[in-house]
């Protein structure tokens, strides 16, 4: 809890802090849980799982020979005077490339590296990218900064409304208590607007996360606090830096990506450039029988070897390795710019953060010395057995007011410094880690 949530004098407003539950939830807890849960993810997972397959199959496929296995029968009846006849042949044959110039086993690792790219881009925190990990992370994430927006301006809201309950038994002037009630009632409705907000936004915290969720969750200030935590290995920006290049799945999809692109332009090349050579091992078995009594079938066994080789021609191959050359280019600068895309946000986030990290601790400490006005205001009253006037009234209201507006520039500042580290930690790679995703389970 912060400082201010902290100081609370008054009974009401003590009774209101400690009827919460003691045990709350994260944000790294529902980000974590949203993604693990989201059928979307499985299905994801799944998909990954089957490129991989895919490609371990090509692998397999280009080191191993083709075994080709047959067998069959034939029986042919011409009518019913002359004798048919009847054919039973097999065979086996096992063919191996043994030079292509290595394209069967580049195009295998292409494929593998796709699979790589296609598992990093699923886990991209890129909020753009659809249906993936940082998608699912930013609706969460989004609806919990809604979510603890309306927690601290209803508990503002609140603490307001127990500091002028408190003055209601000091006055007795008419006027005074008509403005008393009629802020008490102006903050009621605020408070029972904020309830309604807080109870739909969980309603979609629920739904994303696709778990049920106690009915408690961190405030701003317990979030600020996580994050600061998880942040700190990384306050060091060249550290960040370095921790993004391994860790940013933006990043590493488009790295992967390149690989993939420079092992399918050498298959490429080789499949246009380079003569394939197969070497073939089989046997065959035919047998031949006429169909009448006493007739011997005739049947013969037929080993064979033979090598082949083949060289293409193609009319258009400078254009189509030429078209290769450029997807390798074009990936390479995709690489580029998604390493100066994190640096820019790191460095950039850092700088930010620490001038709003400072805005904070003013408005915090704004918010006390008001704090302090408003309650020393009313104790005088207190100590000196001093009835309120409406004069009183109207100068408690002023006091409420600063205190109010101090409030809601802390909420806000503290809120972007929230959203500064949100997107510090998916910049250098480590949003899933805090909130401890894991690959969803196979079904």
């Amino acid at each position: 809890m912060g400082r201010f949530y902290r100081a609370i004098l008054f009974t009401t407003a003590t009774t209101l802090l400690v009827s919460r539950p003691l045990m709350a939830i994260s944000l790294n807890r529902i980000i974590g849980d949203a993604v693990t849960h989201n059928p979307q993810q499985q299905a994801n997972d799944l998909t990954v799982e089957s490129y991989n397959l895919d490609a371990e199959g090509t692998h397999k496929d280009a080191i191993y020979p083709q075994v080709n296995i047959s067998a069959g029968e034939t029986r042919n009846q011409y009518n019913q005077t002359l004798p048919g006849t009847n054919n039973m042949n097999a065979g086996v044959s096992a063919t191996e490339t043994v030079y292509d110039g290595r394209a069967a086993l580049d195009n295998a690792k292409s494929l593998a590296w796709e699979a790589k790219a296609q598992q990093a881009l699923y886990e991209s925190t890129d909020p753009y990218v659809p249906y993936t990990a940082g998608s699912v992370a930013s609706q969460v994430f989004n609806l919990y900064v809604s979510w603890a927006s309306y927690l601290a301006t209803r508990d503002l809201n609140q603490k307001a409304v127990d500091f002028m309950q408190d003055v209601l038994p000091l006055t007795d002037d008419p006027k005074a208590l008509a403005l008393l009630k009629s802020s008490i009632q102006s903050d009621n409705d605020q408070i029972s607007a904020n309830n309604k907000n807080m109870n739909s936004t969980f309603a979609d915290l629920c739904y994303y996360s696709f778990t049920k969720l106690p009915p408690t969750i961190d405030d701003f200030e317990q979030t600020n606090a996580q994050m600061k935590q998880d942040l700190e290995p990384y306050k060091d920006v060249q550290k960040a830096i370095i921790t993004a290049k391994q860790r940013n799945y933006d990043y590493l999809a488009r790295l992967y990506q390149l690989k993939q692109t420079i092992y399918q332009d050498r298959a490429t090349r080789a499949t246009l450039t380079r003569p394939v050579v197969t070497i073939t091992l089989g046997d065959s078995w035919n047998e031949d029988q006429t169909i009448a009594m006493g007739t011997p079938p005739m049947a013969s066994d037929s080993p064979y070897v033979g090598v082949e080789v083949t060289m293409p021609i193609s009319f258009g191959l400078r254009d189509h390795l030429q078209a290769s050359h450029y997807r390798v280019l074009a990936a390479e600068k995709q690489v580029r710019q998604q390493e100066a895309d994190f640096t820019y946000t790191i460095e950039s986030t850092f700088r930010k953060l620490y001038d709003v990290d400072a805005e904070t601790s003013e408005f915090d400490a704004t918010t006390q010395a008001d704090y302090i006005l408003i309650s020393g205001f009313i104790q005088q009253h207190v100590s000196h057995h001093t009835a309120f006037t409406y004069n009183d009234v109207i100068q408690l209201s002023s006091l409420l007011n600063n205190w109010a507006q101090s409030n809601m520039n802390y909420i806000g500042a503290i809120s972007q410094a929230i959203t500064f580290r949100y997107n510090l930690e998916v910049a250098i790679g480590i949003l899933f880690d805090s909130a401890g995703y894991h690959h969803s389970p196979n079904f």
